[in-house]
């Protein structure tokens, strides 16, 4: 899935010219208006907070592997995928980002862990 909305890029398609056409009339677009993607690299995010005692307690439940905080996951964890949110990540703004990420292998995990988080 994109970074930065929904779908996978090879699976894109074009809309036809006249559809298009069609949709930017009804919305009263120029064609101008369509803003760049910054690129995900670029995305500013703040360090991580996650605190040592915290993502050892977190990896004694799931794993050291399963705690994530480098930048593209949290980037990619940012938002939901509503429409306001993807505006706002495709914009560079993942303000909203965690700390860490925690991928739990087994269900038995998920109470413990969230206790942990609490």
């Amino acid at each position: 899935m994109r970074w930065w909305g929904w779908g996978r890029d090879e699976d894109a398609i074009e809309l036809p010219p006249a559809a298009a056409e069609l949709l930017r009339g009804e919305l009263g677009l120029t064609g101008e208006e369509r803003g760049t993607r910054v690129e995900l690299a670029d995305v500013a995010l703040a360090p991580s907070r996650l605190a040592d005692p915290a993502r050892a307690a977190l990896s004694a439940i799931a794993g050291g592997d399963a705690v994530v905080d480098d930048h593209d996951t949290r980037v990619g964890h940012a938002t939901g995928r509503s429409y306001p949110d993807l505006v706002r990540l495709r914009a560079g703004d993942a303000s909203g980002a965690p700390d860490a990420v925690v991928f739990p292998s087994t269900a038995a995990q998920l109470a413990p862990l969230l206790a942990a988080a609490v």
